[in-house]
C-alpha cells in the first residue's frame, strides 16, 4: 500500500468526525501536514455553498483534518479488485 504521502493528488475515503460524523467522505487529498491532512471534498464544498446560499466560489475550499480526528482512511489500489464471494470461490 502507498504511503498518504505518495497518494497526494489522488482520491481517498475517510471517517472522520471533523467532515461527517455520519458516513464516509470521498476527498482529494492536497497537502500533508504534521498535525494533519488538507483535502479537497466535492460533497462538502456542495454543502457549504447550499448553507452559504451560494452557487459558486472564487476558489476551491479546503478542508484541514486533525490526525487525531481521523477514524480511517481508505486508499485506492490501481488494480483490478474481485469478490471471491460473489464469483463462488468461497463456497463449500
Amino acid at each position: 500500500m502507498p504511503s498518504l504521502k505518495e497518494m497526494v493528488g489522488q482520491s481517498i475515503v475517510i471517517r472522520s468526525l471533523a467532515l461527517d460524523e455520519r458516513v464516509a467522505v470521498t476527498a482529494k487529498l492536497v497537502a500533508i501536514e504534521d498535525a494533519g491532512l488538507w483535502l479537497e471534498s466535492k460533497s462538502l464544498i456542495e454543502e457549504m455553498l447550499a448553507a452559504g446560499k451560494a452557487s459558486m466560489s472564487p476558489r476551491t475550499p479546503l478542508i484541514f483534518v486533525p490526525f487525531a480526528h481521523i477514524a480511517w482512511i481508505l486508499g485506492i489500489g490501481d488494480y483490478p479488485a474481485i469478490s471471491g464471494k460473489l464469483l463462488g470461490a468461497d463456497k463449500p
